[in-house]
């Protein structure tokens, strides 16, 4: 009957070549089946004669849609061309961030060698340490929960993880039919099945780490105290925060990993060199000392005398250079002409709050509250605590009102659908749609401060009256908390252009401005800023655009986008007279130490 329906409903559809390099592979495929649900439209995906429905994403896998595929999007119902707009959009503009890869040092290795593939670079030294090969079955022997009891713990573990691979696995756990250990097993498997020989095969790895979180295993391995080079035939990506934590240097993998793996982005994300080798050949590595370079993908198997001072020559080069900015990494940052910049650091969850302190930053110049948003709507208890851990790590800290829409969604916020989301519903345009969210989470903010001075930004700020708006509301709640509006600086990220031309208008009725790069330039030059295929790198004009803002505003002036972490653009950066950057945590001590030689 539903198919017979269909020739009487409104429908569109669409042929999309495919030019994301690694394909449709589990991150591009959650994002599609989370649009596609948005919908009440029927809307499926074809490969050829294979027919996926769009909302299941354990269907959107098993296409295996791959580099330079072909693809058609169909949509049934009133809303198929809207649809059709939405997910070919996604599609087309979404592109993996590929990895610069760095300068491999020049050096011939005297000792023997094996010849293997490079996964991630960096150089290492250390003894061999094996493990076992693992099995991924009779799940319900390892565990004493039930099956729910297990499902919820894992759903929790996952929620609290911020990286988008562990985020594609809570989907994939949502998107399963199993209630028993057993059925999950057979669901699973099924899925693997679908998977093998495919252009998605490298995410069966995926699958089984779905079972090992089911099983209960935490720590996967714990590693020997002295500096290790892990020897693998299979790692799972749940493996890599056992590795960080330990005296692993390096890893040694079976042939059979993919460099599109989520096993090889999460090694290269943390910087552990890796090489790749033939199940035989990690056969005969038994003991004793292993050099790894994963510039080339050599592994020296008898390390001499020459290969040994080289690799310590190099990694003692590289640890002095962040060392020294390590160390003066609490010092203020003045140029050698006695001006002295504000480096502050952008934050976003406790983790990274403790990670800007250990590096350097005192102040917090962005804190992106999205984070406790992730997964499901927070509590004004559960948003209390977040700010209040905040704060009391920080001497000064500016907190970025929820900036969602555009390319940042929440699935408990529905808000209208719209051709171009980049120039629709975002950020304090909540205000409008979203009151309640917005206005409990600046009460969970001043509930947090505490009677301490803190900074309120609000994100894509158009004119004055939306940000008078929003200050006569954190006004009001302040004197239903009974705090002393004195104590609140409020201020505006400048991210669209029309504030470029009323900073006088802003200058009257803000505290602070702190620019947003990123997005400033999207809307300066009229291009997405996630697409692929076009760009305008003019950054000239956006170096003028901030000499502008530094010479109008009569106000305080960060900024907080990628631009202010770019090392190389410090001294153009200074030369606007700027001088409050905030950046990533790990950049602190770096971007101070560049200052310091300007």
């Amino acid at each position: 009957m539903k198919y017979l329906l269909r020739h009487f409903q409104k429908s569109a559809s669409k042929t999309i070549l495919i030019t994301n390099p690694y394909g449709l592979h589990l991150r591009p495929c959650t994002l599609l089946a989370s649009l596609a649900k948005k919908f009440q439209t029927d809307i499926e995906i074809h490969l050829g004669a294979n027919i996926a429905d769009a909302k299941n994403l354990h269907q959107l896998l098993a296409l295996n849609i791959a580099f330079e595929d072909t693809i058609t999007i169909k949509a049934f119902g009133k809303d198929s061309k809207e649809v059709i707009n939405q997910l070919s959009s996604l599609l087309e503009n979404h592109h993996d961030t590929q990895e610069t890869p760095k300068e491999s040092p020049v050096y011939n290795y005297v000792g023997k060698s094996l010849e293997g593939k490079a996964i991630s670079s960096g150089l290492a030294i250390g003894k061999i340490w094996h493990i076992p090969s693992e099995e991924f079955t009779n799940t319900s022997t390892k565990t004493k929960e039930t099956f729910d009891e297990a499902k919820t713990r894992v759903l929790s573990y996952l929620s609290k993880k911020k990286n988008p691979i562990f985020q594609a696995h809570y989907a994939l756990i949502e998107a399963l039919q199993a209630t028993t250990f057993e059925s999950l097993e057979e669901e699973i498997n099924k899925h693997i099945a679908t998977l093998k020989n495919g252009a998605n095969s490298s995410k069966i790895d995926d699958y089984h780490n779905i079972l090992r979180y089911f099983q209960g295993t935490k720590e996967t391995f714990e590693a020997p105290d002295h500096p290790t080079v892990l020897v693998a035939y299979k790692l799972l990506p749940s493996d890599i925060e056992s590795i960080v934590k330990s005296s692993i240097k390096g890893v040694i993998i079976s042939h059979d990993i993919a460099p599109n793996s989520h096993v090889s982005l999460l090694l290269r994300s943390h910087q552990i060199p890796t090489v790749s080798l033939s199940k035989d050949e990690i056969d005969k590595l038994t003991q004793g000392d292993i050099l790894i370079d994963g510039f080339r993908g050599v592994v020296v198997t008898s390390l001499t005398k020459e290969d040994r001072e080289f690799v310590s020559s190099y990694l003692q080069k590289e640890k002095l250079q962040n060392q020294n900015a390590f160390e003066r990494r609490f010092l203020p940052a003045t140029t050698k002409s006695g001006k002295t910049i504000d480096v502050v650091a952008n934050i976003h969850d406790l983790q990274t709050a403790k990670e800007a302190r250990e590096n350097g930053a005192t102040k917090v110049g962005l804190l992106r509250s999205e984070f406790i948003f992730k997964q499901h709507q927070p509590s004004f208890k559960e948003q209390v605590e977040f700010f209040t851990e905040i704060f009391d790590l920080f001497d000064e800290v500016t907190v970025r009102t929820l900036d969602v829409g555009g390319d940042k969604e929440l699935a408990y916020i529905q808000i209208p659908k719209e051709q171009n989301p980049f120039l629709g519903i975002r950020g304090i345009r909540l205000l409008q749609t979203h009151r309640d969210i917005i206005s409990t989470q600046l009460e969970a903010i001043l509930t947090a401060s505490k009677g301490k001075k803190i900074k309120i930004m609000f994100p894509m700020v158009a004119t004055p009256r939306e940000f008078i708006e929003a200050k006569e509301l954190t006004i009001k709640l302040c004197q239903k908390l009974h705090i002393d509006p004195n104590n609140i600086q409020l201020g505006i990220m400048i991210e669209i252009p029309s504030v470029l031309f009323m900073l006088e208008q802003f200058n009257k009725i803000v505290d602070f401005y702190s620019i947003g790069t990123n997005d400033l330039h999207q809307y300066l030059f009229a291009v997405d800023r996630t697409h692929s295929t076009f760009k305008i790198e003019d950054e000239e004009l956006i170096f003028e655009v901030i000499s502008k803002i530094t010479k109008e505003a009569t106000k305080p002036v960060s900024i907080c986008g990628e631009l202010a972490s770019d090392i190389d653009k410090i001294d153009k950066l200074l030369l606007t007279n700027i001088d409050i950057l905030s950046v990533t945590p790990k950049m602190v001590p770096l971007i101070k130490e560049r200052i310091r030689d300007v």
